[in-house]
């Protein structure tokens, strides 16, 4: 069966309503299937002739928003649906009154069907509706539902608007222009009974208190009492169908100041959310409250989400290689007679079940945590089956006990501790303001989020693909969310895209659509650490988007004063070619969007803003000319909205040498064999991989590293590049402890070694090092005692020096200095 959705507001159902309703219904309809690529393509074709009839409708579908859309609402549009205008409908007509947005109820029903074809209806008068087509996206994952673009070019004239001012006019021929033409004139008289007082609501609401607006309502008011006799309406105004809901509100309230209400209501969802807050719409009155049963509830216990600061700790303790696979249940409890007592229970771990309970009344979210950590380290103690024999709950009588508590303590507490270090650290950037304002927390909370669900989909289930949909009204936005996650290998390292969608408001549309978010991101497994690249990615995508909302002057999340106007002539030209592409990064929305999209990855990587902007530039391809241009109106958004951040030119075509480490400044091949009496090589040959890498980092740990000399000649080689751009770049053991200790290597050999400048450090993967830059280029001079690292450099751009010796090394440095001089770079 194929089924033809018509979702609108239908505040009032039109004449032009109505034909689409039946045209659909008796297979008369005209139009042409389209998708969200090609729908601008389509909709010229449509009307310019080029359509087909779509005789192949089995079903006709209505859905008629909720809410109030001048004066009318849900109810009174399903009346005049239901009374008057079914009867003259064909049998497979269905009126549906949802919820909510129609858009959504109308995808909810198509998923309920998965077998049958859909056809989503968008009927279009101008190029002024194509916008509108755009609202296929709400069914872009259902594979069942097509896009069409109806005609509806004979009904171009017909909309509310018409309506008000054939009331204004008096002339009731005009009126029922705006009705379906099989209505009789009794119904007609009747529809506007109904009417009359929501357009005489509209118009005094709208009252300016001077003179001509009170004119005008008072003849609104008496052009309706002229047509219609008072008291023969009230005695009978309906003999058909339904019961007649009164027009006039029960209430005391008018129904224009209920308007009013309803608009405050949802400004101040939008302005102040509802983490903490309830609002309450009681139809009168509104009322906003603590969220929790009374006002002596903390506000901390009631809505702080632990979840994704638990599954943080949880990730650095696996990261940190700590034995905590499988991870145990968490339960948070509320008891407030716990709470109350001296001694109450803040937590405890049980080993049969694997469970650990946190009590969270009355205490702080850092408290909890760290109770977490503790508990934490006993449930890796059950996994060693070091808990078996405790009978007791009481330190003093059982030593082994006292002795798993002080373990619980001492590695709980640093456990957390280097955890919440961590985390301040990641967000720190001290050449710029480093704190998130509300929509990168926003942002942020959501690409952690999603991300770990996506994790944990891969790696429990196999998943490639996570899809999330979601209303997000949190830190004064309100929009719908969709987001989708892959792991796909075909892509280099990763690839994506994302978009803003704003129902551009006109006077006669049917109903305005949610703000919309969309994203897609694709990410190659392989690469290195792909569930950080996956989230900061998304974290960009959202901050850029939510700023676009900010922006747009007809997005319902615009913030006052910080509206930027729309240039469609230039995104018109750039489309067509007739104007350089790079044009688009100069538009003042995607300027003032690409600057927070740019700070927010400063602030979560802890890298230089000027960096960010520069790679991201340098990616895009821009010659220097255009990078010149975009940072320059960089700039001026920095200035014009007073952000401590620098941006400064980038320099061009240095040199820069990546010296390695180990085998090239460090001798780790000696420091191994002084320790294990025989050669790493020697040592793997006969007892594995595994034990060389456990001789390493489980006997001697961090110790191993910091204990490494220098190599023979390290220092002539630091001289021979310190003129230049240089820097530190090395690959660490899967043991973070390694990291450490290189960083205190460089600390120890700061003065002999570095004149007492500690260079800047990079760590990447052997094998991953060409990574460290998003562009190399010639000028990028890599020294490094492994092919494995040199060939990856040098097919990326690079430059690489392979190291045998430090005669060869220095000669093959020189040259690059004394080629780097003749080319008139110096």
């Amino acid at each position: 069966m194929a089924i033809a959705l018509y979702p609108g507001s239908f505040k009032p159902p039109h004449r032009g309503h109505f034909n689409v309703v039946k045209q659909l219904a008796t297979k008369n309809a005209t139009g042409k299937e389209y998708s969200l690529d090609n729908y601008q393509e389509v909709g010229d074709e449509v009307l310019s002739g080029d359509y087909r009839t779509l005789n192949e409708i089995d079903k006709v579908v209505v859905f008629i928003g909720g809410g109030v859309r001048d004066n009318v609402d849900q109810v009174l549009s399903k009346e005049i649906w239901d009374t008057y205008y079914f009867k003259h409908l064909p049998s497979n007509v269905e009126i549906i009154a949802g919820d909510g947005n129609p858009m959504k109820e109308a995808k909810e029903y198509a998923k309920k069907y998965p077998e049958e074809k859909f056809y989503a209806i968008t009927g279009i008068r101008g190029e002024e509706d194509y916008t509108d087509l755009k609202r296929l996206s709400t069914f872009k994952n259902l594979d069942n539902v097509t896009g069409v673009a109806l005609t509806s070019l004979q009904d171009k004239k017909i909309s509310a608007t018409s309506l008000r001012k054939a009331a204004l006019d008096g002339n009731i021929d005009s009126v029922q222009d705006f009705f379906p033409k099989e209505l009789t004139g009794d119904e007609i008289l009747k529809i506007l009974d109904k009417l009359k007082q929501v357009i005489i609501a509209e118009m005094k609401a709208k009252q300016l208190e001077s003179p001509l607006s009170k004119k005008i309502a008072t003849q609104v008011e008496g052009v309706f009492n002229a047509w219609f006799d008072k008291e023969e309406s009230v005695k009978d105004p309906l003999k058909e169908g339904s019961g007649g809901t009164p027009i006039a509100p029960m209430s005391a309230i008018k129904s224009s100041d209920r308007n009013k209400l309803d608009t405050l209501y949802h400004r101040l969802r939008n302005m102040i959310g509802d983490d903490f807050y309830k609002i309450i719409f009681n139809q009168d009155h509104i009322r906003i409250q603590l969220k929790g049963s009374g006002l002596n509830e903390t506000l901390e216990s009631e809505s702080f989400d632990f979840t994704p600061h638990i599954a943080s700790i949880l990730e650095y303790m696996i990261d940190e290689g700590m034995n905590i696979l499988p991870i145990p249940e968490v339960k948070l409890v509320r008891d407030e007679h716990n709470a109350k007592e001296l001694f109450g229970k803040t937590a405890h771990y049980n080993p049969v079940e694997k469970e650990i309970v946190l009590y969270i009344e009355g205490r702080h979210p850092k408290d909890v945590l760290r109770s977490f950590a503790h508990e934490m380290i006993h449930h890796k103690q059950n996994l060693e089956n070091r808990l078996n024999n405790i009978s007791t709950t009481n330190t003093n009588e059982d030593d082994n006990l006292l002795e798993l508590e002080k373990e619980a303590y001492l590695e709980g507490n640093i456990t957390f501790r280097n955890w919440e270090d961590g985390i301040k650290n990641s967000k720190e950037n001290l050449n710029e303001d480093s704190s998130y304002d509300k929509y990168e927390w926003l942002a942020d909370e959501l690409a952690e989020k999603y991300v770990t669900e996506f994790r944990e989909n891969f790696e429990d289930l196999g998943n490639t693909k996570h899809h999330i949909e979601e209303f997000i009204n949190k830190s004064g936005l309100s929009f719908e969310l969709d987001v989708t996650l892959m792991f796909n290998d075909k892509v280099k390292d990763i690839d994506g895209q994302a978009y803003a969608i704003v129902d551009i408001e006109e006077e006669d549309d049917d109903y305005k659509e949610d703000d919309r978010i969309e994203v897609e991101i694709h990410v190659n497994p392989k690469i290195e650490k792909a569930y950080s690249v996956m989230q900061e990615t998304l974290l960009q995508f959202l901050v850029h988007e939510m700023e676009h909302l900010k922006h747009h002057t007809d997005s319902l999340n615009r913030v006052e004063d910080e509206e930027i106007p729309e240039v469609n002539k230039i995104r018109s030209l750039i489309n067509m070619g007739a104007i350089p592409a790079y044009t688009y990064r100069l538009l003042p929305r995607e300027v003032a969007a690409a600057v927070k999209e740019f700070m927010a990855k400063a602030k979560s990587s802890g890298r230089e803003f000027a960096d960010i902007v520069h790679e991201e530039l340098d990616k895009e391809g821009y010659n220097q000319e255009e990078k010149e241009a975009i940072v320059k109106a960089y700039r001026k958004e920095l200035k014009r909205k007073n952000f401590n951040v620098t941006l400064q030119e980038q320099e061009q075509d240095n040199l820069t040498f990546y010296l390695d480490m180990d085998g090239v400044l460090a001798d780790f091949d000696r420091r191994f064999t002084e320790l294990a009496g025989q050669s790493p090589d020697d040592y793997k040959n006969e007892k594995g991989e595994n034990a060389f890498w456990d001789f390493i980092d489980e006997k001697h740990k961090k110790v191993f590293w910091v204990g490494i000399p220098l190599m023979k000649g390290a220092k002539n080689l630091v001289n021979a590049v310190k003129d230049y751009n240089y820097q530190i770049l090395t690959s660490p053991s899967i043991k973070k402890q390694s990291e450490e200790g290189k960083q205190e290597w460089i600390e120890k050999y700061k003065d002999l070694l570095f004149n007492g400048n500690i260079p800047k450090v990079e760590f990447k993967s052997s094998g991953k090092k060409h990574t460290v830059k998003t562009n190399l280029t010639k000028n990028d001079i890599l020294i490094d005692d492994r092919s494995k690292n040199i060939d990856p450099w040098i097919e990326n751009g690079g430059t690489g020096i392979l190291y045998k010796n430090i005669n060869q090394v220095l000669r093959d440095i020189n040259n690059e200095i004394t080629s780097y001089k003749v080319s008139g770079k110096e």
